[in-house]
Order: C-alpha cells, then sequence, then structure tokens
C-alpha cells in the first residue's frame, strides 16, 4: 500500500469503524477524476463507485477516513473469515 491512497471504513448504525461493512481507498489520477477500489471477499480490490454513491446522497451509510494500518487489520480479518469458511 501506499501514501498515494485515502482510506475510507463504510459504517452505518450496526457497523462501526472497527467493524465496518466495507473498506475503500481512493487516489487522484493526473487528468482524471478521483478513483476508488473496494476491498472484496474475493481478497482483492476491485473497481467501485460506493464513495461515490454516498457523497451524491444515493447511499445511506457513511465513509469514514481511516489509518493505513486500520487498512491491514481489516484486511487480515476479512482474510480469515474467508478462509474459515472454505
Amino acid at each position: 500500500m501506499s501514501d498515494k491512497y485515502r482510506y475510507f471504513a463504510i459504517v452505518d448504525n450496526k457497523h462501526g469503524v472497527d467493524d465496518p461493512r466495507a473498506v475503500v481507498r481512493e487516489w487522484d489520477v493526473e487528468g482524471h477524476a478521483t478513483r476508488e477500489e473496494v476491498f472484496t471477499r474475493s481478497l482483492k480490490w476491485k473497481q467501485s463507485d460506493r464513495l461515490l454513491r454516498i457523497r451524491s446522497g444515493r447511499d445511506y451509510e457513511e465513509a469514514e477516513r481511516i489509518s493505513e494500518e486500520d487498512v491491514h487489520k481489516f484486511i487480515k480479518t476479512m482474510t480469515e473469515s474467508v478462509r474459515n469458511r472454505e
């Protein structure tokens, strides 16, 4: 992971920053709009528009900025969860 990313926990009434619904990263692409990806149960980052939907009012969740360390914890937890279901 790199300093170029901004990370967000997707939270709601039932899921806080310590147990987010999802984790999204975004970054600026020179000459283009901001790009974003969500970390998925396939244990990969995939293109997303979740932040865009939240910011435009189409989704009612919230996005809270988190640290890269928090992202590592989320990825570790999700990886363990996915592997335990296999």
